[in-house]
């Protein structure tokens, strides 16, 4: 079945929370509607031994013999294995979010021995490869999708599922590295530039500096790790000095971008 996978996985989002906010049990189609986009969206993963993910339509890597391009740009392969977790959740279903987890281990897969989570690697059959050209300031975007991932399934085993701890401890370990020491989360830019070519900013009208916060924050709640907390309040600090005339005894409640 050919489709764009953004456009699948955006559409069983919505659908989850469509369902979460309804009467679901007092309609049963709803429920129903719900597993075949699940049924759906389980029969176009990338299967392998040591996990699943989900490719693109035009993949922008071009794939070698055997191998096949995943994608874990958001929403990609990490919001497919939350949507069905939920779904799980909602449809009292374990099928659902035992192929959760099976993303998960698709992310352990791919994981690089820095902790990063390259964003469009390669399923082998055997094993995953790939990573990202190099940049000035890495791209945080799946690393922190991944994370929300695995944090997720890691507190619904109650902490006790190891590999989940180490995939989450090494991405969260990659990701806290990231922030620097006054408390930003600095991107390059241009962004896609040649690390010689590109600066360092923050910037606040993206939802990098959002997300990486939040990202912290299920850290700090399920790993229970106080560099986690000690980086949410670095953030917190930084964004207070960053708003404008925040010098000056009469500070306004604003930021520029």
């Amino acid at each position: 079945m050919q489709m764009e996978i953004r456009v699948r996985f955006q559409h069983v989002s919505v659908f989850v929370i469509f369902c979460a906010t309804s009467s679901m049990y007092a309609a049963p189609r709803y429920a129903e509607q719900l597993a075949r986009e699940c049924d759906d969206l389980i029969s176009l993963a990338i299967k392998r031994p040591y996990g699943w993910a989900w490719a693109e339509d035009a993949p922008l890597v071009k794939p070698r013999a055997g191998a096949q391009p995943v994608t874990f740009v958001p929403p990609g392969s990490a919001a497919a294995g939350f949507v069905l977790y939920w779904a799980g959740d909602l449809l009292e279903n374990p099928k659902y979010k035992e192929a959760a987890f099976h993303v998960a281990h698709g992310v352990g897969a791919v994981q690089q021995s820095t902790g990063q989570i390259p964003t469009r690697p390669l399923f082998y059959p055997s094993a995953a490869g790939g990573h990202d050209a190099p940049l000035l300031v890495a791209n945080r975007a799946a690393a922190r999708a991944a994370l929300g991932l695995t944090l997720t399934l890691l507190d619904d085993a109650d902490g006790r599922d190891e590999s989940l701890r180490r995939i989450a401890s090494s991405t969260f370990n990659w990701l806290v590295r990231q922030q620097r020491v006054a408390g930003t989360w600095p991107q390059g830019y241009p962004p896609t530039t040649a690390p010689q070519d590109a600066v360092q900013i923050t910037r606040l009208d993206t939802p990098d500096f959002r997300d990486s916060v939040f990202a912290m924050l299920l850290a700090s709640e399920v790993l229970n790790d106080s560099r986690a907390r000690l980086s949410v309040e670095r953030s917190l600090q930084v964004l207070l000095h960053m708003r404008i005339g925040s010098t000056s005894r009469l500070a306004h409640p604003l930021w520029s971008t």
